[in-house]
């Protein structure tokens, strides 16, 4: 019996949590300070979740190859460093369980560009946009709240600025309307899980070193001042 939807939510959520949680430590610095001048891994330290980089991007079973004994012997240079990025990371979430976007990058996964990444509601979206910025400039405030009301589970949501962005895969939503039926954007929010390039203070402070940031709350308000739309994929079709 093929899994019904909500099934397949979860498990590309349980997916994209795994490789926050993987953890290990490097034999030797991961030096990516090209990338971000603070994005260095130090040797001996112990760290959670695959390892942030530029390049397309593993799966958690790919890194896992990398590690003996919970120990990261390399390779060493940026081009070949196993990670992933804010993206990739959810491209393969998706891919893990069947979807057959093709993806790879910020730049095309906008639902104009026919990669298999479709919209949620109603934002304007045109053929020739290069940003999300343009999406969410000219379409009606409310109806952008309303997609938003949309996403479930294993969703995600998608900045572009053009060359590139940020994507963050939707754990939790909830909304929150006001007397008239309208969304209150103050009160609704996300949770989210996503992959950065930076290490999140707040795990630090509990003792979790990673540049994941997982089940992180944003509020409708937030979102939509940071021009970000609703995105999902055929898997989560009927």
């Amino acid at each position: 019996m093929s899994k019904n939807i909500q099934e397949l939510r979860k498990e590309v959520v349980a997916y994209m949590r795994s490789m926050s949680e993987i953890k290990w430590t490097p034999e030797d610095t991961v030096d990516l300070t090209m990338i971000n001048k603070k994005l260095i891994y130090n040797k001996g330290e112990t760290y959670y979740g695959v390892i942030y980089n530029t390049e397309r991007g593993v799966d958690l079973e790919k890194f896992a190859s990398y590690l003996e004994d919970g120990t990261y012997k390399g390779p060493y240079t940026k081009k070949e460093i196993p990670g992933n990025h804010c993206t990739s990371s959810i491209l393969i979430s998706w891919r893990k369980l069947g979807d057959t976007n093709t993806a790879g990058w910020t730049a095309n996964m906008m639902p104009q560009c026919k990669t298999g990444i479709l919209p949620l509601g109603d934002y304007i979206w045109k053929e020739d946009d290069k940003t999300t910025i343009e999406m969410v400039e000219r379409t009606e405030k409310n109806t952008v709240l309303e997609a938003y009301a949309l996403m479930q589970e294993g969703d995600a949501i998608l900045y572009c600025m053009g060359p590139t962005g940020h994507a963050r895969m939707i754990v939790e939503n909830h909304v929150v309307r006001n007397e008239d039926g309208t969304i209150d954007p103050e009160e609704s929010y996300i949770i989210s899980i996503e992959q950065t390039n930076s290490f999140f203070k707040d795990a630090l402070e509990k003792g979790i070193n990673t540049t994941w940031y997982v089940d992180r709350k944003y509020t409708y308000e937030t979102i939509h001042s940071k021009k970000y739309v609703p995105i999902t994929v055929g898997l989560f079709q009927e």
